[in-house]
C-alpha cells in the first residue's frame, strides 16, 4: 500500500531479461528472417528489444500508447500477408503463419518496455511468443537453417529457466528457500532422458526423411484422390477415393441469376483416359475490344477472382462479351473453345456480359472449323466395340442431333451413380465405366458423353470449369473450390455449342456438399473488408500514409495533454490514492512499512495494504512471515477510517497507535 508518510519512491526498477533468454529470442527472430526476408523490419525488433537493457522508460501498465502501437504493427504486417491460393486468409497458410509469428515477435518487444509491477521482467509470456515465433519459421521446406537454430533455442530457453524460477525475486515476499539438491539431480536426469530422446528421433528423422516421404508417396499414388481442380491443364481419369473437396473461395460475382457452368476450358483429343491439348501447348495473344466485345447488350455481372492460381477467366457458354478495368491484360487462344487468360495476380476482377438466351452463341461459341469438328467426332480405338453398339443402343434411331444429346443424357443420369470411390480395372477408363463400373464422378460422366454422342455423330468435346449454385443476400455468388465439375460441350447444326451435363443430381456440388458454416461466412465478410481497406489504401502513396499515421498520434497526444491540463491537480494526486491527513498520521504509516520490511515481507508501490496481508496469509506456512496477521487487518482497518473520516472519533486515532505499537511489540519479542 502506497502512501506519503513511506521514503521517496526509488526510481524505476531496470529490468532485463536473463541473456540466455534474450539470445533464444534472437534465435527466433534470425529463424524467421530466414524463412519470410521480407519482414526485414525484425532486425529493428532485435535492436529495441535489447535497447531496453539500458533504459528505465516504460510504457505505464494503463495507457493506450501499447494498444495503438500493436494496431499500427498489426495493420501493416496483416497489409503484406498475402492470400492463399484460393483467395482466402487461410489460417494454416504459409503467408499467415509467417505474419502470426512477426506479430508474436513484436509483442515480445511491447512486453519489454512495458511498466510492470515489482520491476520483474516478462516470464512466461516471453518464452511463450518466441516458441510461437520459431514454430512460425519452421513452416518451410528448407530444413537446413532449422535444424541447426531449433537445439540453439532450445538450449538458451533451457538456460533461462533458472533466472525465472528463481524464488526469491524482485518484490516476492518469505524467506529464501534453500536448494534441494535430490530434486535438481532428479530434474538434471529428466532433463538429459529428454533431450536425449529428442536427438534420437530427430536424428531418425534426418537420415531417414527420405524413405519416410518414399512410404508415404507410394501409399498415396495407390489411392490417389481424384482431381478436383476444375482446370487442369491436362484432366486425367483414375482410381480415386472419397475427397469432401476444399470449401475455400475461388470467385465472387454480384448480379449472376440462377446456376450456371461457368467452363473455364475444353479438350477434343481423348486418349487411354487423359484429356489434351494441355493449356501449355496452347499460343495465347492479346485478346482486344474485337474479341472480347466489352460493350455487348446484356446484363452486366461482376466477377473477383480470389485465387493466385487461377489464371484462366470462366464464364458461361453463353456469355456475350467481356468487360472490366483490366482488359488489356486479357488473352485468348484461338483453338479449341477460345479460352481467355490473364497473368494479374489475384485478385482481378472483369465483367461477365449475359444474355436473356441461354442458348446465345456468343465469343466463346466460334463454329468448328472441318478439322475442329473431325477431332471432335473422332472415337478413339481403345474404345471398345461394346461402347459403340450401346451408344446406338442408347441415341442410334433420334431423329436429330439435339434428341441424342437428350438421349444420351437421360441414360447416363438415369442407370449410372455418382461416386467418389473409383477403381477401375485395366482397360480403357472410359469403357470400363460405361460396361462395369457405372459409378464414378463428374469427369467420367462428362468424358462418357463425349464418346457416346461422338459415337452417334454429334460433334462433341470435354469441358471443365466450377458449378456456380452458392447464392448469398445481396445478390452474390460465391463459387467455391469444391464447386468444380465436368460437363460435355456439343455441336447442334441450326443452334450450336451447348452445354451437356449428364451427371446425376446428387452428384453436382449443390447436392453433394453440406452448406457453408456460418462462422466460415463470417470470416469471409471480415476477409473481404479487409481486402477492401487495404485496396483503399494502396491508391495512396507511402509518404501520404506515413503522414497520416503521424497526424493521428499527435492529434492522440494532444487530446491526452489538453485532458491532463483539464484534470489539473487531480492527476498528482493520482500517483498517491491514499494521502495522509496529518503528519502523525504519515508516521503511523512508514512505521507500518518498516514493520512489513523487517518480517521480509515489504509490500508493492502498486499493491494496497490489504490486498497485501491477503496475499500473504495465503502463502504456505513456511513461507508466511512473522506476522501477527488479525492485528495487523485491524491496524489497516482502522488506518483506512483515519484517512477518510476527516471527523474522526480521537478514540480511533489512539487505537490505530496502540496497534502499530503492538505489531512493533511484537516483533521485538520474537527477536529475542
Amino acid at each position: 500500500m502506497t502512501t506519503a508518510t513511506a521514503p521517496a519512491p526509488s526510481p524505476k526498477t531496470l529490468f532485463r531479461l536473463p541473456w540466455s533468454a534474450e539470445a533464444a529470442i534472437f534465435v527466433a527472430y534470425a529463424a524467421l528472417l530466414i524463412n519470410d526476408q521480407r519482414y526485414a523490419l525484425i532486425g529493428a525488433f532485435a535492436v529495441l528489444l535489447h535497447i531496453s537493457r539500458y533504459f528505465a522508460l516504460r510504457i505505464p501498465q494503463r495507457s493506450w500508447i501499447a494498444w495503438i502501437i500493436r494496431i499500427a504493427a498489426y495493420g501493416l504486417i496483416g497489409s503484406t500477408a498475402g492470400r492463399n491460393d484460393q483467395g482466402n486468409v487461410s489460417l494454416f497458410d504459409p503467408a499467415t503463419v509467417d505474419a502470426f509469428g512477426v506479430i508474436c515477435a513484436v509483442e515480445i518487444v511491447i512486453q519489454m518496455w512495458r511498466e510492470r509491477p515489482g520491476g520483474s521482467p516478462p516470464g512466461a509470456i516471453t518464452i511463450a511468443l518466441a516458441a510461437l515465433v520459431l514454430s512460425a519459421a519452421s513452416t518451410t521446406y528448407d530444413t537446413t537453417y532449422i535444424r541447426w537454430l531449433a537445439p540453439i533455442y532450445i538450449l538458451f530457453t533451457m538456460l533461462s529457466l533458472r533466472s525465472y524460477t528463481r524464488r526469491q525475486s524482485v518484490g516476492q515476499v518469505g524467506p529464501p528457500s534453500r536448494p534441494n539438491w535430490r530434486v535438481l539431480g532428479a530434474r538434471g536426469v529428466a532433463l538429459l532422458l529428454g533431450l536425449g530422446a529428442g536427438a534420437a528421433v530427430y536424428s531418425a528423422f534426418v537420415v531417414y526423411h527420405d524413405k519416410i516421404n518414399s512410404i508415404g508417396e507410394n501409399v498415396l499414388t495407390h489411392t490417389r484422390a481424384p482431381e478436383r481442380s476444375a482446370l487442369s491443364s491436362s484432366p486425367s481419369l483414375g482410381d480415386s477415393f472419397d475427397n469432401d473437396g476444399s470449401p475455400s473461395r475461388v470467385l465472387r460475382i454480384k448480379n449472376l441469376s440462377g446456376v450456371a457452368h461457368l467452363r473455364g476450358l475444353v479438350f477434343d483429343t481423348y486418349n487411354h483416359g487423359s484429356w489434351s491439348p494441355t493449356l501449355e501447348a496452347r499460343k495465347f495473344f492479346p485478346a482486344g475490344d474485337r474479341v472480347l466485345l466489352p460493350n455487348a447488350r446484356g446484363a452486366r455481372a461482376h466477377v473477383t477472382c480470389f485465387a493466385d492460381g487461377l489464371h484462366i477467366l470462366v464464364a458461361p457458354l453463353s456469355v456475350a462479351g467481356v468487360g472490366g478495368p483490366e482488359l488489356g491484360a486479357i488473352e485468348r487462344s484461338a483453338e479449341i473453345g477460345n479460352p481467355l487468360k490473364t497473368d494479374v495476380g489475384a485478385p482481378y476482377y472483369y465483367d461477365l456480359i449475359l444474355p436473356p438466351n441461354e442458348e446465345n452463341q456468343g465469343i466463346f461459341c466460334v463454329p468448328p472449323t472441318p478439322e475442329e469438328r473431325r477431332r471432335c467426332l473422332n472415337v478413339p480405338p481403345e474404345i471398345t466395340p461394346e461402347v459403340r453398339a450401346l451408344a446406338q443402343k442408347i441415341a442410334g434411331n433420334e431423329p436429330d442431333d439435339r434428341a441424342k444429346v437428350q438421349a444420351v443424357t437421360n441414360y447416363l443420369i438415369s442407370n449410372y451413380s455418382y461416386s467418389l470411390n473409383v477403381h477401375i480395372g485395366k482397360g480403357d477408363k472410359v469403357s470400363e465405366f460405361l460396361l462395369h463400373q457405372k459409378a464414378a464422378y463428374c469427369e467420367y460422366f462428362g468424358s462418357a458423353a463425349v464418346i457416346l454422342l461422338r459415337c452417334v455423330g454429334v460433334p462433341s468435346r470435354y469441358a471443365t470449369g466450377y458449378y456456380a449454385h452458392e447464392g448469398e443476400a445481396g445478390g452474390e455468388t460465391v463459387v467455391r473450390q469444391r464447386d468444380s465439375h465436368a460437363w460435355a460441350e456439343s455441336w447442334i447444326e441450326g443452334v450450336g455449342w451447348v452445354t451437356v451435363d449428364a451427371t446425376p443430381g446428387g452428384g453436382r456440388p449443390d447436392k453433394l456438399y453440406p452448406d457453408t458454416p456460418a462462422g466460415m461466412k463470417i470470416w469471409e465478410t471480415l476477409a473481404d473488408k479487409i481486402t477492401d481497406i487495404r485496396e483503399w489504401l494502396a491508391q495512396f502513396s507511402p509518404a501520404v500514409l506515413g503522414g497520416a499515421a503521424f497526424g493521428l498520434l499527435l492529434l492522440y497526444a494532444g487530446a491526452r495533454a489538453l485532458l491532463a491540463r483539464r484534470r489539473g491537480g487531480k492527476t498528482a494526486l493520482r500517483e498517491n490514492d491514499y494521502t495522509p491527513i496529518d503528519e502523525e498520521l504519515r508516521q503511523i504509516a512508514a512505521r507500518f512499512e518498516t514493520v512489513l520490511k523487517r518480517v521480509n515481507a515489504p509490500c508493492p508501490p502498486s499493491r494496497p495494504w490489504g490486498e497485501h496481508l491477503k496475499k500473504l496469509t495465503q502463502l504456505p506456512k513456511a513461507e508466511q512471515p512473522d506476522l501477527d496477521f488479525e492485528r495487523a487487518d485491524d491496524f489497516v482497518r482502522c488506518y483506512n477510517l483515519l484517512r477518510f473520516r476527516r471527523d474522526a472519533d480521537p478514540a480511533l486515532r489512539r487505537e490505530t497507535t496502540d496497534l502499530i505499537d503492538t505489531l512493533e511489540r511484537g516483533l521485538t519479542g520474537s527477536r529475542r
